[in-house]
């Protein structure tokens, strides 16, 4: 059975941990960086045909580049993660910022209640 996978962007190191945690119990092999930026490294091309990930999750406030930011470059490389899949987590959750994750394919959950929300989102997921 080939692994699902699982991108994580995170600056909170421990927050990313419980986020790589949670994921490896449902079977999800993690790429786990502290940044868009460092995930990156310099450019992001897209050239496969297929997703490079089964599902992203990003925090929206980290240094370098916002995760609102790095879902709208995804979509502009042709991302091949489906909407749907990915998930923007955020302690400070406005109706803009939903607004715009939703706009650029994201679900969107707060930070107090992610484990919950990732929980069901995680669970309702095609395989």
């Amino acid at each position: 059975m080939v692994a699902r996978t699982a991108l994580i962007l995170d600056d909170d190191d421990d927050y990313r941990q419980l986020l790589e945690e949670f994921l490896a119990d449902y079977d999800y092999a993690v790429s786990a960086y502290e940044s868009p930026l460092s995930f990156i490294n310099g450019s992001i091309h897209c050239q496969s045909s297929t997703p490079c990930f089964d599902i992203i999750i990003t925090d929206n406030q980290m240094p370098g580049m916002d995760g609102i930011d790095f879902l709208a470059m995804l979509k502009e490389v042709s991302c091949k993660v489906p909407d749907g899949r990915k998930v923007l987590i955020s302690g400070f959750l406005t109706e803009e910022v939903r607004r715009k994750a939703a706009e650029l394919g994201s679900r969107s959950f707060k930070k107090q209640t992610a484990m919950t929300d990732l929980t069901a989102w995680l669970e309702a997921l095609p395989v």
